[in-house]
């Protein structure tokens, strides 16, 4: 979660996490206010995990190339451009965006 000026972005991620935990967004939202601190220590399974979710992510957007949808990664862009650009693909109507970013108040306009 990262905080710009009173508005908080979320990750899809942590979207997920508040249906689990509200509690877990809460500890969230006080990190990204700098209430709290993160713990940070190496944590072996835990990357392994990580591991396995970026391989995932990889073979299934690999499944969707060689399927022939037409697909645009937004891995470099920045968070400045990643909401216009995203939701410009959308009016396109590419097949698959991957790694687009959404906002709620995206200028007011309807995507």
């Amino acid at each position: 979660m990262k905080k710009n000026n009173h508005d908080y972005i979320f990750s899809a991620t942590e979207l997920s996490n508040f249906l689990a935990c509200r509690h877990a967004t809460s500890l969230d939202m006080r990190r990204a206010n700098g209430e709290i601190e993160v713990p940070f220590g190496h944590n072996a399974r835990l990357d392994r995990l990580a591991e396995n979710g970026l391989a995932h992510e990889a073979a299934y957007l690999a499944m969707l190339h060689r399927q022939g949808l037409n697909i645009v990664e937004l891995r470099d862009f920045n968070d400045a451009t990643q909401v216009e650009t995203t939701a410009d693909l959308m009016r396109q109507g590419v097949d698959v965006i991957f790694q687009g970013s959404l906002s709620k108040d995206h200028g007011k306009r309807t995507l």
